[in-house]
């Protein structure tokens, strides 16, 4: 569960801080990148609605690799902006994936542990975030100063969630169903 938390919060804390530099960069005008991320917040807000009822009905776990691997085809389109039209697709793709990690984060802990300790488990996950957002940004600072782009730190969060989506699959199913009380 921790590393599902750190792949979900990757592409927010490594790569979501430097987008509109990264698009700039591989020359997208200014208005166009801003333009781009508000449109992935956007997504953002209509993902998590999106993916709350997608989690409630295919469970919160498949709802979250759909959401992994939205995100990681997002990223990978994102990396080459310069395709025609191409981050008018990816923006939006990107925001509603991503914006289903936190909605979809309390469900399956409440899908695997029920909500008697839901408080203590968040706070001892939460350290999965916190390494993501201590490590991406230097990771991704490190990866413009030494090869002058971004695209290989979003080769390698779409590494990172692939191996997310092996991690989630491996979960199995819980062993109680604590939404319904059974």
């Amino acid at each position: 569960l921790l590393y599902i938390l750190l792949v979900g919060a990757t592409p927010f804390a490594s790569l979501l801080p430097q987008l509109i530099s990264h698009y700039v960069n591989e020359g997208i005008s200014s208005t166009a990148a801003a333009t781009a991320m508000s449109i992935l917040a956007l997504g953002g807000m209509g993902g998590k609605v999106v993916f709350g009822i997608l989690g409630e009905k295919i469970t919160a776990k498949n709802a979250m690799i759909v959401s992994f691997v939205g995100l990681s085809f997002a990223l990978l389109l994102a990396a080459n902006p310069s395709i025609p039209g191409i981050i008018w697709f990816c923006s939006p793709l990107w925001g509603l994936c991503m914006g289903a990690f936190g909605t979809l984060t309390n469900m399956i802990v409440q899908d695997y542990f029920g909500l008697k300790s839901f408080a203590s488990i968040m706070g001892v996950a939460g350290y999965g975030t916190a390494i993501s957002f201590g490590i991406g940004p230097i990771l991704s600072g490190l990866s413009f100063d030494y090869l002058d782009s971004y695209r290989p730190m979003f080769y390698g969060t779409i590494a990172v969630m692939a191996i997310g989506i092996f991690a989630l699959k491996a979960m199995g199913t819980p062993e109680k169903n604590y939404m319904s009380g059974e």
